[in-house]
């Protein structure tokens, strides 16, 4: 995204990435409170900035939507409910691209799911892999045309 001009803001979840601790410690509130967190990132965003674009994956994509917040809003691999993220009856009335691996059947059927009732785009990649490990070359060229 940096090459084709996109200032990003990537977020370490609470238990991911470089962030302390692990999510396999975690309880409900503080899964919950990813939430919140990718909320307060979306606002600093639009307090700095005209157009915010929203790319989650995982359980970061169930918290993007949960925000509903950015121009428009790309979900990988989101699933109904991880951890108490539950986006079954979410309404989010944005454009919205959903992108998933056929064979990760969860996020799968979680995708078809949401992509109905949130009259989203859906994009099934024929390939078992989740979230970001998505996002090869190819991928990402069709993402950064779709936001355009």
């Amino acid at each position: 995204l940096n090459s084709k001009d996109y200032t990003v803001m990537a977020i370490d979840l609470r238990g991911h990435g470089s962030s302390t601790g692990t999510w396999f410690n975690m309880n409900k509130q503080e899964f919950l409170g990813m939430k919140q967190d990718v909320c307060k990132a979306i606002d600093l965003l639009q307090n700095r900035t005209e157009t915010v674009y929203v790319v989650g994956a995982s359980i970061g994509a169930n918290a993007a939507l949960m925000c509903c917040k950015g121009e428009k809003i790309v979900l990988l691999s989101p699933g109904l409910n991880y951890h108490g993220l539950d986006v079954t009856n979410t309404d989010c009335n944005k454009d919205i691209l959903i992108v998933v691996g056929k064979d990760d059947t969860y996020a799968c059927n979680s995708s078809v799911y949401l992509a109905n009732r949130l009259n989203a785009t859906l994009w099934v990649k024929d390939t078992p892999l989740h979230g970001t490990d998505l996002l090869d070359r190819s991928t990402m060229e069709e993402i950064i045309e779709w936001l355009s």
